[in-house]
């Protein structure tokens, strides 16, 4: 099977970097934050094998795309450039799949139809209520990069990915077989050349833009997934959405099941 290519994609705000693979039904996977497209590297070639054409993307601000041009952008922002990649890229309809931040990104881009949408795949929902969304970030406060008289700067890196992992996942903990999997973390956030600014999550509320899409639609979550809690609310939301909950901890996070991923995805958009 061919390698996935990596490649940069001009738009309005800056460069944006691309790994695609395959040809067929083209997909657009996002990423969630932080992190990067790679995060879908072990996913992307199970797909292609189904008849996908995959596009994974880095967002702006994240992994080797350019920088923000400026602070404050919102969902809609992050959506109307992926759209100009798409388009770049000779994409005039396809599948949308996003995570978390950009769970709200793949529904705007649905809404905003600049991109004919056949099925949105969201991946954990931010639909939280501000204390649950003030309790999630609380995990994430503490970590700076600032140089600091302790010393604590200089593990920032591996504090963070151990951190946000952890998060995402309670049952992962670093151990030498992991060890791969968490440098492959570090290495897209070193990549990351976003500034510091509060996530648009915070002021998004996706109750509302949720209840304004009507098309094909796939909630995903995992037991012990942090947003598992908007998974209820959004097919209560979406009454014509299907859902899946992964059990124990999700399987991005673990290559040994990205086919049980990918066949969720094929099963609804194949």
């Amino acid at each position: 099977m061919s390698v996935i290519r990596n490649a940069y994609v001009d738009t309005s705000a800056g460069q944006v970097h691309v790994r695609t693979l395959g040809a067929g039904k083209p997909i657009v996977l996002m990423h969630w934050s932080p992190g990067t497209g790679a995060m879908y590297r072990h996913v992307m070639p199970l797909l292609v094998a189904r008849g996908f054409a995959c596009i994974a993307l880095d967002l702006m601000g994240y992994g080797r795309s350019a920088d923000r041009p400026r602070a404050g952008w919102t969902m809609a922002d992050y959506a109307a450039n992926v759209a100009e990649v798409l388009t770049a890229l000779g994409v005039s309809s396809c599948v949308a799949l996003g995570g978390h931040i950009s769970a709200g990104i793949a529904l705007e881009l649905a809404l905003a139809k600049k991109i004919a949408i056949t099925h949105l795949v969201l991946d954990g929902m931010t639909l939280l209520t501000p204390s649950e969304a003030d309790a999630l970030m609380s995990h994430f406060k503490h970590l700076s990069p600032v140089v600091r008289a302790d010393g604590g700067h200089k593990s920032f890196v591996w504090e963070s990915v151990e951190v946000f992992l952890q998060v995402w996942d309670p049952g992962l903990t670093p151990t030498e077989g992991r060890r791969a999997f968490y440098y492959d973390y570090m290495r897209d956030l070193l990549d990351a050349n976003r500034p510091a600014e509060i996530s648009p999550i915070v002021a998004y509320d996706m109750a509302a833009r949720l209840k304004l899409y009507g098309g094909p639609a796939l909630f995903l979550t995992a037991e012990t997934e942090p947003l598992r809690v908007g998974h209820t609310r959004g097919l209560a939301l979406a009454p014509g959405a299907h859902g899946h909950m992964f059990p124990g901890g999700h399987p991005l996070h673990d290559p040994a099941r990205a086919a049980e991923y990918a066949d969720q995805v094929v099963r609804f958009a194949g």
